[in-house]
């Protein structure tokens, strides 16, 4: 259990450092047309953190993992990540980039969309829903993948 939390909360910990990184490159303000592109690339440190906690879980196991071992602890660790993301979310928008949601809708009726569809897409309330329903399901595919790409035959 405690690999798992320590996991998951170095995910969050990545996932607010990354959204740093995009406020200070000015993803969140002067290049906003280009946050969407820009966001995707957390794939890459995602996938990492998520391959070394599965190389804690197999060394801990002897070395030795099943896929539904691997499984289990992927989804265990989504599961922190999730009940964590609506904290993460709160922090970043108070205090990392407290002006993004407006900038985003602001960017948004520049390109024509209807204010009202903005506002309810750019907000604490739905980021954080998104956090939590994200970490889950990309949380599921990324421990699938993983777990069938790192499983071990036990002896």
């Amino acid at each position: 259990m405690k690999t798992i939390i320590k996991w998951g909360a170095t995910f969050s910990v990545m996932t607010i450092c990354w959204i740093t990184l995009e406020k200070l490159l000015g993803f969140h303000d002067q290049r906003i047309q280009w946050h969407p592109v820009f966001t995707m690339l957390i794939f890459f440190p995602a996938v990492a953190v998520y391959v070394y906690a599965f190389r804690e879980r197999r060394n801990e196991l002897g070395g030795k993992a099943t896929f539904k071992e691997l499984m289990l602890f992927g989804l265990s660790v989504s599961v922190v990540v999730a009940v964590l993301a609506p904290l993460a979310q709160w922090l970043v928008f108070k205090f990392i980039t407290p002006t993004y949601f407006q900038n985003a809708i602001n960017a948004g009726l520049a390109q024509g969309y209807k204010l009202e569809a903005l506002q309810a897409n750019f907000n604490l309330a739905s980021y954080a829903v998104q956090g939590s329903i994200g970490s889950i399901v990309i949380g599921a595919i990324t421990s699938l993948v993983l777990a069938l790409i790192m499983r071990t035959k036990k002896q």
